[in-house]
C-alpha cells in the first residue's frame, strides 16, 4: 500500500509494473487534501457526480485507444483527480440524488451507456455476483466496464480494466476512509473480485442489532439495501475536451433544474389533489342542500294546504253555530251551485279545496230573477259536500286524459334506414342525441365489434366534417341491444384494453386489470386482490411499508425516517449523521477534514476549527444560552 503526493511520484512510477503484474495485493493512490469535503470537492452530496464523471473519464480514455498501463499512470497522477472533481465546484444542491437522475444529463447520457441496474443486500455475496457481472460485461464488450455501487448516502464507482496482463480492478472513493485514505479521495487497486467484495462488505456494512430492535426491522432493512449500475463507454465519445467540459457544466445545470422542477411538480400535484378533494366536498354539499330544500318546500306546501283546509271548515263551523249561513246561488231548477262565497272569499268546485279565486268583474245588468226562497245551513253544506265530489271526479277524468295522451304512441324517422318507427323503437345515442331504430343500430355495433373498432361513435357524427364531440355507443347502450354473448365478450374486452393493463402481483402470483391511467401515474402499486394487500414500488419492484412514510429507491428518505425518530442530528459542516451516546451537548464532527463542532441539543453550528482557544471561546459563548448537560 502506498500513499502518492508530490515527493514519491517516482516511486509510484516504480511501481507501476508490480500493480499491473499483480506483485501488490492492495494498491492505494491518494492525494492528500483532495476530496468531495475539500475546497476542490463541491460538497456531501456531490459523490454521485464525481463518480459519474470518473467514470465518464476514465472508460472516455481507454474506449479512445488507451493501453492499460497509461491508464494505470493517468489514474496516479494528482491532475487527473482534479479532472474528476473539477465539475463538483459547480454542484450546489444538497440533497443526494441518485444515479440515474444524473446519468440524465446529456454530456452522461451521451458518453456513458449503462448495460444493466442491479438491487440487493449490501452483503459480500451480492457485491461478489455485482463485481463477476461487471468483469463479463466487460470480457463480452472486450472494453473496460463500471459499476457504480449505490448505498446512502454513498456512492462508489469499481471499474474491471480490460487489456491488463492480470485481472485488474480499480475502486474510485470520493470520500476520505480513516483506515485506508483519511486525507482524500483514493484509487485502489485489486486483482480479484472476491478481494474488491470483502473490502466493500466491510465498508458498506450497517449494525445488524438494528434488526433485532422492535419496531425497526423494516427500516434497517431498506439501510442494508444497495444497488449497482454498470456502465460501458457509449460509441459516440467526444473528443475534444474543451467542448467535453462546457458540455458537463450545461448538463449538470440540467441536473439542478430538473430537480427544482421535480420539486415543483410535487407541490403542484399536492395542490391539485387537494383541490379536487375541496370541489367534490363542495359539490356534495350543495347536492345536500338542494335536496333538503326541495324537502323543505314539499313540507311547506303540505302545512300551507292543512291550513287553509282547517281555516275552510272553521268558517263553516263559526257559520252554523251562529244561525248564519253562506249566501245562495239562485235556484236554476239543476242540482249545481255557483261557486260558494264565504268571509269575502271564493271558491271553485273545480279548483282545489280553499283555493282562492279573485273576484270577476261585475257582469251586464240582468233582469231581476225570481226571488227563491233561502235554503237553510244544512242545504249548503250538501252543496258543499258535492262541489267536493265533483272536484275529486274531475281531477280523476283530469288524469285519466292526461295518462291517454302519455300513452299514445309517437313517431320518430330512423337516421340509417330513413323509416318511420314508433318511439318505444328508438335508440338514441348520448350526448348527440341522435335516434336510430335498434335493428339498425344493432346491425352497426356489431359491425364496429367484429371489425375490433372501439370506440363505437356515432354513424351521424362520424359523417359530419364539422362534429367536434360525437356521440358514443356505451356499455349500457350495447347491452341493450341485445348482441350475443360472444360479441358482448369482445367488446368488454375492447373497453378493458381501453381504459385498463395487466398487472401482476409477486406476492400472490395473480393478475388483475387496473386503471391504465392511475396505473401509470403512481409509483406506489398497491395488489387490489382481496386477502393479498401487497404494497411494492413499481421503479425498484421492492416492497414498500406504508407505516414508514414516502418510500425512496434508494434509502435515503428511510434514513431520514430513522434519523427523526431517534433523534439524531446532522452534522453542520458536512451532513454526517450523529448520536449522541453520552456526556454533554458539545459535539465533535469526526470525518476528516471537517473540524465541526456543533451543539446535540440546538443543533447550531458552534464554530468550525481545529484550534483549541477558538473552540473554548465559542464553546462559552454558545452555552451561556444553551444547556450543555
Amino acid at each position: 500500500m502506498s500513499e502518492s503526493n508530490d515527493n514519491d511520484r517516482a516511486n509510484i512510477s516504480q511501481d507501476l509494473p508490480k500493480i499491473l503484474s499483480g506483485e501488490f495485493p492492495e494498491y492505494i493512490v491518494t492525494h492528500p487534501g483532495h476530496s468531495q469535503y475539500s475546497k476542490a470537492g463541491g460538497g456531501v452530496s456531490a459523490c454521485g457526480v464525481a463518480a459519474l464523471n470518473c467514470t465518464r473519464i476514465v472508460l472516455g480514455l481507454h474506449a479512445a485507444g488507451i493501453d492499460s498501463a497509461q491508464l494505470v499512470q493517468e489514474l496516479t497522477e494528482r491532475r487527473f483527480l482534479d479532472d474528476i472533481l473539477r465539475p463538483c465546484l459547480s454542484w450546489s444542491i444538497s440533497s443526494h440524488l441518485a444515479v440515474d437522475e444524473i446519468h440524465k444529463a446529456p454530456a452522461f447520457d451521451h458518453s456513458l451507456k449503462r448495460v444493466s441496474s442491479n438491487f440487493g443486500q449490501a452483503s459480500y455475496g451480492f457485491l461478489k455476483r455485482l463485481l463477476d457481472r461487471t468483469a463479463e460485461v466487460m470480457q463480452k464488450r472486450k472494453t473496460s466496464a463500471c459499476v457504480i455501487i449505490t448505498r446512502p448516502p454513498e456512492i462508489i464507482a469499481c471499474f474491471s480494466i480490460a487489456d491488463a496482463p492480470t485481472p485488474l480492478f480499480v475502486i474510485f472513493d470520493s470520500h476520505p476512509r480513516p483506515n485506508k485514505h483519511p486525507d482524500g479521495a483514493a484509487f485502489i487497486f485489486y486483482h480479484s473480485s472476491t478481494s474488491v467484495a470483502r473490502y466493500l462488505a466491510e465498508l458498506l456494512k450497517y449494525d445488524e442489532g438494528l434488526l433485532r430492535e422492535q419496531g425497526l426491522q423494516w427500516q434497517a432493512q431498506l439501510l442494508t439495501q444497495c444497488s449497482g449500475d454498470i456502465f460501458v463507454a457509449s460509441d459516440a465519445v467526444s473528443s475534444d475536451k474543451k467542448w467535453a467540459e462546457v458540455a458537463l457544466d450545461a448538463s449538470l445545470q440540467v441536473v439542478s433544474l430538473r430537480a427544482q422542477v421535480r420539486e415543483r411538480e410535487t407541490q403542484t400535484q399536492e395542490l391539485t389533489d387537494e383541490k379536487r378533494r375541496m370541489h367534490a366536498e363542495i359539490t356534495s354539499l350543495e347536492h345536500d342542500l338542494l335536496r333538503i330544500d326541495s324537502l323543505l318546500q314539499r313540507e311547506r306546501s303540505k302545512v300551507e294546504h292543512y291550513k287553509q283546509q282547517i281555516a275552510t271548515l272553521r268558517d263553516m263551523s263559526q257559520l252554523a253555530s251562529q244561525g248564519e249561513a253562506p249566501k245562495p246561488m239562485p235556484y236554476t231548477g239543476y242540482s249545481f251551485w255557483r261557486p260558494w262565497q264565504s268571509a269575502g272569499r271564493t271558491y271553485n268546485a273545480f279548483a282545489p279545496l280553499g283555493q282562492h279565486i279573485p273576484p270577476s268583474p261585475p257582469p251586464p245588468p240582468k233582469p231581476e230573477p225570481k226571488p227563491v226562497p233561502e235554503p237553510t245551513s244544512d242545504v249548503d253544506l250538501v252543496a258543499l259536500e258535492l262541489q267536493l265530489a265533483f272536484n275529486e271526479e274531475n281531477e280523476q277524468l283530469e288524469a285519466q286524459m292526461q295518462e291517454l295522451q302519455r300513452i299514445q304512441p309517437k313517431f320518430f324517422d330512423c337516421k340509417i334506414c330513413f323509416e318511420q318507427h314508433q318511439e318505444d323503437d328508438v335508440a338514441i345515442v348520448h350526448p348527440c342525441e341522435h335516434a336510430y331504430c335498434r335493428k339498425c343500430i344493432l346491425n352497426y355495433a356489431a359491425s364496429k365489434i367484429e371489425e375490433h373498432r372501439y370506440p363505437i361513435l356515432c354513424p351521424m357524427c362520424t359523417a359530419d366534417p364539422q362534429g367536434n364531440a360525437p356521440g358514443e355507443i356505451d356499455d349500457e347502450a350495447i347491452r341493450q341491444l341485445g348482441l350475443t354473448e360472444e360479441q358482448y365478450v369482445v367488446f368488454v374486452e375492447m373497453q378493458m384494453l381501453r381504459y385498463s393493463i395487466l398487472m401482476h402481483c409477486r406476492k400472490c402470483t395473480q393478475s388483475v386489470f387496473v386503471d391504465k391511467e392511475e396505473y401509470q401515474t403512481t409509483n406506489i402499486i398497491h395488489c387490489p386482490l382481496a386477502g393479498c394487500g401487497y404494497i411494492w414500488c413499481k421503479q425498484c419492484s421492492q416492497a414498500v411499508d406504508p407505516s414508514v412514510g414516502e418510500h425512496s429507491c434508494d434509502g435515503t428518505k428511510e434514513l431520514d425516517h430513522i434519523m427523526k425518530q431517534h433523534g439524531w442530528k446532522h452534522c453542520p459542516g458536512c451532513q454526517t449523521p450523529a448520536e449522541k451516546i453520552a456526556g454533554c451537548n458539545h459535539m465533535t464532527c469526526r470525518a476528516p477534514g471537517c473540524n465541526t463542532h456543533f451543539c446535540y441539543l440546538c443543533g447550531e453550528l458552534i464554530v468550525r476549527s481545529a484550534l483549541g482557544s477558538e473552540i473554548n471561546n465559542a464553546k462559552q459563548n454558545h452555552y451561556t444560552r444553551c444547556r450543555l448537560f
